[in-house]
């Protein structure tokens, strides 16, 4: 009996690696965002049918994801270590309007623009509810000639960065003018 359990396993660690070396590997092509590869999600959750992705600040190095509590409107996006989670990772979907969206895995919410400020430099990148013709949901996104990803958002015409804080974890997602040369608004 040992010796059919070892030939399964040897059978089945030989299926694995043969289904790992034959699997197709993301690329540029297969990015939601034409001209740049973003960082695929392949953790427990992962669905090759329905990809989602993590953005990964080219400043930092960290991932953008919730911080707080996540299952309420408003929870704020901030920059933390990249650990290949759900909470940190987005369904990106473009719609007939040619900007994005980023629909976060575990919560179903949106990345949007806050409204309290009114769209000022530091105004708060956070989570919410969809909201139709939401513009504050929406992302136009260019990539830069250095191969980053810029996001600006359609209702206040800034861009998504990490506060200047730190190039530590703990940089909390906001809007803010286009700064030339500003690292801490690339995304990858």
């Amino acid at each position: 009996m040992t010796v059919k359990r070892r030939l399964a396993a040897a059978v089945a660690i030989a299926a694995s690696l043969l289904t790992f070396a034959v699997a197709p590997q993301a690329s540029a092509a297969d990015s939601p965002i034409p001209g740049i590869q973003l960082t695929l999600y392949t953790g427990p959750a992962a669905d090759p049918a329905h990809p989602a992705y993590h953005l990964v600040s080219g400043w930092t190095g960290g991932c953008l994801n919730p911080r707080d509590d996540i299952w309420h409107n408003g929870a704020p996006m901030w920059l933390g270590p990249c650990g290949n989670t759900a909470v940190e990772a987005f369904y990106v979907t473009r719609n007939p309007e040619g900007y994005y969206r980023f629909q976060n895995v575990v919560t179903k919410r949106y990345l949007e623009a806050g409204t309290a400020t009114g769209g000022a430099n530091g105004t708060a990148v956070q989570l919410w509810d969809f909201v139709a013709g939401g513009q504050n949901q929406w992302w136009a996104a260019t990539v830069n000639p250095e191969g980053y990803l810029r996001l600006q958002n359609a209702r206040y015409g800034r861009y998504l960065e990490a506060s200047q804080v730190t190039t530590a974890a703990g940089n909390r997602g906001q809007l803010w003018d286009f700064v030339a040369g500003g690292t801490n608004q690339w995304w990858h």
